[in-house]
């Protein structure tokens, strides 16, 4: 038998590289600014060598180039965050991207460089080295040692390069990133930079493929059958022998199943393929209440030498969609409960670290959201999250089409996503204008279905269709597997008539335009008013920008709020055969700020704000999503000059029925209808307004508002108290603003201060405001309807954070962390 030589054995390592980066704004035309990038004088992409070995090279990409003065940064990073906002810019492209000055317009804030040194042992010559990017926003060039790697286009799939041949080994190295961000590939906020996880691939030139096995479970009498696809890269220039061993591992660390394979030749320069199957009898199956994953180990070997191992994470699960239940997981039907969310956070941006992700799930899935969905493929953080909490995802690609680069992106999300047990169908495109609607589209999207197929039999594809009009039954929907609608419930139901089977479901539906704590007396013509059970929503005038919180009266908006919220809950409901819906949005985010104008910079469709603090609507989710007693009054009760005046009171309550009281005086107790909320109409008294929420007949839960005095302390609170050491955790803090008896203020604007002492520093903050022109990466902030939040990251040191918040005649206030 043929083995490989012992020179190339050598084991999979990986190596994070997101600490020491040096970022500098570049410039998208003055070469000066650019770093040389485009000196007339350099053939700089006519040769390949850089100085000193021919060539000329770019500076900026050498590792002589003296980069003091560039700033240190850690990605996942974001540079939009640091840059002030610009109002007078285009209002089209501005609204919809949170008015930054990034884009054409801007060339001096557009262009971003990277730099970051590392070293590599003159023993580790001969290994594989490939840097891995899991996202770059956008357009970026890429140099190792001066040498041209190459160039990505897309912000939202990873790629990476085999630099193994430009590496010096036994001496500094040097990676040089150019991110051009001057187009946008979406029309919301998108941020700009290296934006997810950097890693340095170590491995043998045999090797399994970077995106590692193909897994496929299926159940039948309670035993699990895994089918394992591994394809193996041999880059070395010897012919060889090897063999694949597979391990499942359970959450206990037991070994609960394993394979050997036969060996097989693989070429030099060639890949080589092994199909095996195990068996796990009673497996613990991954839902979306229980979590259950398995690790697969799987193992290249040539004689007795092991090349490669791989670990994979991976559920056990079945699944299914059905044109009369929906969607079926482990035999049981689930009414996805979904939202749709952009990866976009209160202080970062774009460039959300894991802990954020865990924690935005861990807010969903209290409101009672089993399902999340985005215009692009999540990153490997963002899955991992939802593969470990229990939250199916419908992952879509962003660009849509059959030319090379779409079917490219299709295949990488398909190739690199497709063994978290999370992804429940794949999604192909989101309101492809016309097209979605007529022969062309119906031509590419034969293509991109065929592409998902291809490498992901397991899973049906969807796509969001806006399927109003006569040609409902054209396009899109004559090749994709599961119908999604965008909205269009006039048309749903003479659809499913139409096609009895084919499953449907709802990949985006409405859910309100709201100002979370923001509530005003209908008596008012420049507000918004409760009436229709949402609250309201900034809406500067026109030709007014001086006075941000002036608000405007929009009856049609109102009425499409009002249809949004709870017509599509009640529609989607009680139709079995529909799968569900994704409500747009889970948490505002940064751009789109239709319908409302500037100086509003973001949107304010979510059922929380940017910084995750609740709006009424998520309450009423909450009470229809999940299984304990809900009862909120999404009112506040500080209502100066307005004794006698008549005010709405809104409730949202999964109870029977609700009592109100006001001051002691009964209100009154009345039925909560199915899907709906309850309202009263209340002479305005200041005290204590508080409601009692029944099931059968006996009180579980009680819900009370008071009125409050003027701001006179802080409270700090976190859910996470102790954070990992590892110079990554972080912890969101929360703030509120008390009176001097412990009352919420719902109305304070307070400027606020924070400084950390300890190995931590601030990420960023927010509060909310979509008018807040306030820089996020800055360590003070106004409240903003009595609430803020800022995030903490941990350094590296074991130890005591402390975190001291300051307001103009208050107290300090303090809060501790801990990093072991």
């Amino acid at each position: 038998m043929l083995v490989f030589c012992t020179g190339i054995f050598a084991q999979r390592e990986t190596i994070e590289l997101n600490e020491g980066w040096k970022f500098h704004l570049g410039h998208s035309y003055d070469i000066e600014k650019d770093f040389g990038l485009g000196t007339g004088t350099q053939l700089q992409f006519a040769k390949l060598e850089p100085a000193p070995h021919g060539g000329h090279g770019i500076p900026a990409t050498l590792l002589k180039f003296d980069d003091s003065g560039w700033k240190t940064v850690q990605v996942p990073h974001d540079w939009t965050v640091d840059l002030p906002y610009n109002f007078d810019q285009n209002p089209g492209m501005g609204s919809r991207h949170g008015f930054k000055p990034v884009g054409r317009e801007f060339p001096e804030t557009s262009i971003g460089w990277y730099r970051r040194k590392f070293n590599i042992e003159k023993a580790e010559e001969g290994k594989r080295f490939v840097i891995d990017f899991n996202g770059v926003f956008r357009n970026c060039m890429v140099w190792v040692n001066g040498f041209y790697m190459g160039r990505h286009w897309s912000g939202y799939t990873g790629f990476n390069f085999d630099i193994s041949d430009y590496l010096e080994y036994g001496k500094e190295n040097i990676i040089s990133v150019r991110v051009d961000a001057q187009f946008h590939e979406g029309w919301f906020y998108e941020g700009s930079g290296i934006n997810k996880d950097v890693y340095l691939v170590k491995t043998s030139p045999v090797h399994f493929e970077d995106v590692g096995p193909y897994i496929v479970t299926n159940i039948e009498n309670n035993v699990a059958t895994i089918n394992v696809s591994s394809v193996i890269q041999n880059e070395s220039f010897d012919n060889g022998n090897v063999f694949v061993q597979h391990e499942i591992i359970d959450s206990k660390g037991k070994v609960v199943a394993s394979v050997k394979a036969n060996s097989k030749n693989i070429n030099s320069r060639s890949k080589g393929s092994f199909e095996q199957q195990l068996e796990v009898k009673n497996p613990a199956l991954w839902s979306v209440d229980t979590p259950n994953r398995y690790t697969l180990v799987s193992s290249l070997i040539s004689g007795n030498k092991k090349l490669d191992s791989y670990k994979t994470q991976f559920g056990i699960r079945s699944m299914k969609f059905d044109a009369n239940k929906g969607f079926i997981l482990n035999g049981k039907r689930y009414q996805i409960n979904g939202v749709c969310i952009h990866q976009n956070f209160a202080g970062v941006g774009s460039a959300l670290p894991e802990a954020l992700h865990y924690y935005r799930i861990k807010l969903l899935k209290e409101m009672g959201v089993n399902a999340v969905r985005s215009h692009y493929p999540f990153s490997k953080s963002m899955l991992n999250a939802c593969d470990s909490l229990g939250m199916l995802v419908m992952d879509e690609t962003r660009t849509c089409g059959s030319t090379t680069e779409a079917l490219g992106q299709v295949k990488w999300m398909v190739k690199n996503h497709r063994n978290h047990p999370s992804i429940f169908v794949w999604s192909m495109a989101n309101e492809e204008g016309g097209t979605q609607r007529d022969i062309i589209g119906k031509r590419y999207m034969k293509k991109m279905v065929a592409e998902a197929h291809k490498y992901d039999a397991s899973r049906l594809v969807t796509a969001g269709v806006n399927a109003w009009g006569s040609k409902v039954d054209f396009g899109f929907s004559q090749e994709i597997d599961v119908m999604g609608f965008n909205y269009s419930l006039n048309f749903i139901d003479e659809y499913h008539k139409n096609h009895p089977n084919q499953p449907l479901i709802g990949t985006e539906v409405s859910n309100a335009t709201v100002t979370r704590g923001f509530y005003e007396f209908a008596a008012d013509n420049n507000a918004v008013a409760v009436t229709d059970g949402v609250g309201g929503y900034y809406m500067p005038k026109a030709n007014d920008a001086k006075k941000a919180q002036t608000k405007e009266h929009l009856a049609s908006n109102m009425e499409r709020r009002n249809s949004g919220a709870y017509k599509t809950m009640k529609f989607y409901s009680e139709r079995e055969w529909l799968a569900g819906s994704f409500l747009w949005t889970g948490f505002d985010y940064n751009g789109e700020i239709y319908p409302s104008r500037k100086p509003n910079n973001s949107s304010q469709f979510g059922a929380m704000d940017l910084c995750g603090l609740p709006k009424p609507l998520y309450y009423f989710y909450q009470s229809w999503w999940t299984n304990e007693p809900v009862l909120n009054i999404a009112q506040h009760w500080n209502w100066p000059g307005m004794n006698g005046k008549e005010a709405e009171v809104l409730i949202h309550s999964n109870c029977d029925e609700v009592k109100l009281t006001l001051n002691g005086k009964n209100l009154g107790k009345k039925a909560m209808p199915k899907y709906g909320y309850l309202n009263w109409k209340v002479k305005y008294a200041p005290g204590k307004l508080v409601a009692i929420g029944y099931k059968n007949g006996k009180k579980v839960i009680r819900e009370q508002i008071v009125t409050a005095g003027k701001p006179a302390q802080l409270k700090l609170s976190t859910e996470k108290v102790h954070l990992k050491a590892d110079g990554k955790d972080v912890t969101v803090v929360r703030v509120k603003v008390l009176d001097k008896t412990g009352n919420f203020v719902p109305l304070a604007d307070n400027q606020l201060q924070f400084e950390v002492k300890g190995d931590g520093k601030i990420l960023g903050t927010g509060n909310g405001n979509p008018t807040s022109a306030e820089i996020d990466s800055k360590p003070n902030r106004k409240a903003f309807n009595g609430r803020a939040v800022l995030l903490i990251q941990a350094g590296k040191k074991a130890g005591k954070i402390t975190l001291i918040a300051k307001s103009n005649k208050m107290n300090n206030t303090e809060l501790e962390l801990f990093c072991q």
